[in-house]
């Protein structure tokens, strides 16, 4: 199945905070929840043309912490493309938003002895207390397990990735039908080629026949002059680009079958049509094939632009 490079992809997941068991025994606010916490995240991939697989990943610190995991599972599912991850937290439990009143004892007891030892001025306000770290949402009282960390991770990656991958593969059976399509259009256009050549070639054997006779009244060598005319019709002669032109839209046909990623080689095939394409207008001097070359060029650009979006 073919699939475009360009998706996106989106799923929630949640991570739970625990508070570790050697922290059971100091004393809290019996209010405070101690025991776990949860944070729930949103996951984004977006999916853009690429040469080869380029991830771009960006998240909070404790899911960076699976970025090389994460950045494999994706390798593992997506062969080309520029992908975007991106983690940003969403909804918080009560305990998230709770005043944690031991970091802010800790950084007042620094700033008073920073004002004693060092004799240092400056206040600090309740605006400078909240952007400090800690002091509102996380504690070092709790830790996170990375095992259940990436499972969650994880899973959520597979549903942003089976999301990703059905739009791909619904734009990409798209992009499939318009270059089947234009592949008909191009057989078209060479199969008036192949109808047309050998009518150039009598055309221009019969003009030659005609100034043969003027050649030879004038004492030229009949033999050596045949030759020159076979010889030249022979390098007018595009059998041969037309009969590999048809041979690599067939083997375009078969990659356009395959569920493997084919893009690389579905371009390579269009560089190839196209360099058969001018090789067959740079032989014939006939301006109807001419035309028609041009036309198969233009439908070769335009399937080139398409093959671009394909994985």
């Amino acid at each position: 199945m073919i699939k475009s490079m360009t998706g996106y992809g989106r799923a929630e997941f949640t991570v739970v905070e625990k508070r570790p068991e050697v922290m059971e025994s100091l004393d809290v606010d019996e209010n405070q929840e101690i025991e776990r916490r949860t944070e729930s995240f949103s996951l984004e991939l977006k999916t853009l043309n690429h040469r080869y697989i380029d991830i771009n990943f960006k998240a909070p610190e404790k899911i960076m912490r699976h970025e090389i995991k994460a950045r494999q599972f994706i390798k593992d599912h997506i062969a080309r493309g520029s992908v975007g991850v991106f983690v940003r937290p969403t909804l918080k439990d009560q305990s998230f938003g709770a005043l944690n009143r031991v970091v802010v004892d800790t950084y007042l007891d620094a700033e008073h002895e920073l004002r004693q030892h060092f004799a240092l001025k400056g206040e600090l306000d309740v605006s400078s207390m909240l952007r400090l770290k800690d002091v509102i949402g996380s504690s070092s009282q709790f830790v996170t397990d990375p095992a259940d960390d990436w499972s969650s991770l994880q899973n959520a990656l597979e549903c942003a990735l089976s999301e990703l991958d059905a739009m791909r593969g619904a734009e990409g059976e798209a992009l499939r039908l318009d270059v089947v399509e234009r592949v008909k259009v191009i057989e078209g256009y060479l199969g008036s080629i192949s109808k047309r050549a050998p009518e150039v070639l009598k055309e221009y054997r019969e003009k030659l026949a005609g100034e043969l006779k003027e050649f030879i009244a004038s004492g030229v060598d009949e033999a050596r002059l045949a030759g020159e005319v076979a010889l030249f019709s022979d390098k007018m002669n595009v059998n041969e680009e037309v009969v590999r032109f048809l041979s690599h839209t067939k083997q375009f046909r078969t990659y356009l079958s395959f569920s493997e990623p084919v893009g690389r080689r579905l371009d390579f095939l269009c560089q190839e049509l196209l360099r058969e394409a001018n090789t067959i207008s740079s032989k014939s001097p006939d301006v109807e094939i001419t035309q028609q070359v041009v036309e198969i060029k233009g439908e070769l650009e335009k399937i080139r632009e398409q093959v671009q979006n394909i994985e």
